[in-house]
């Protein structure tokens, strides 16, 4: 349809009233398509980024988490909590003292359990300066341990580097741990043959 060059007002007004209604009624979803669309997919319930958790016990801090995005989940079986860009975790002992931390390029918790799975580079650092590096590490809040069955480099404080496969485990601060199976150990010697 042609509109006249000088249209009245009002039939504008009333043209751009019809086209902004139909546009409206148009850009409506129906939630039972929304749902049918959705169905089998796995959405996050909640997600938040730049995100600290605390976890304390007894009143006590015992460890403090932070993720660049966190996504919360609850498929009806099982409540977790991804943190898919990584996470930065520090241990703190009874005076509020740092003792350790986890370092990983994903994270996923199991708050029902207490138990926490990271992967992809993962790091743990002690007080003491060991550091462990592996692909997989679970963290298990209610015996304190970490432990993973894949293959682990350690590089101790005195520059010793331990290899292993079959995992290792430890307590939740890296002070006490144990190889399963050692393939391969050395000693870094510093420039001027010296060892701390």
């Amino acid at each position: 349809m042609l509109l006249p060059r000088h249209a009245p007002g009002w039939f504008l007004a009333i043209t751009n009233s019809l086209l902004g209604l139909i546009m409206i009624v148009s850009c409506t979803n129906d939630p039972e398509k929304v749902k049918e669309l959705n169905k089998g997919k796995n959405l996050p319930k909640e997600w938040a980024d730049d995100v600290t958790i605390h976890f304390s016990d007894s009143g006590l801090l015992r460890a403090l988490i932070t993720a660049p995005r966190l996504e919360r989940y609850t498929d009806g079986r099982e409540r977790y909590n991804l943190m898919p860009l990584g996470i930065n975790a520090r241990f703190f002992d009874s005076a509020g003292v740092e003792k350790s931390g986890i370092k990983a390029g994903y994270a996923v918790e199991f708050p029902d359990k207490r138990i926490v799975e990271a992967r992809n580079n993962v790091q743990v650092v002690n007080e003491t300066g060991d550091s462990l590096f592996t692909e997989y590490l679970v963290w298990n809040r209610n015996t304190r341990l970490i432990s993973t069955e894949a293959s682990v480099r350690i590089i101790t404080h005195e520059n010793e580097v331990i290899f292993g496969k079959n995992g290792m485990e430890a307590d939740e601060k890296f002070t006490r741990w144990r190889i399963k199976h050692i393939t391969e150990s050395s000693l870094i010697i510093r420039e001027g043959g010296q060892n701390p």
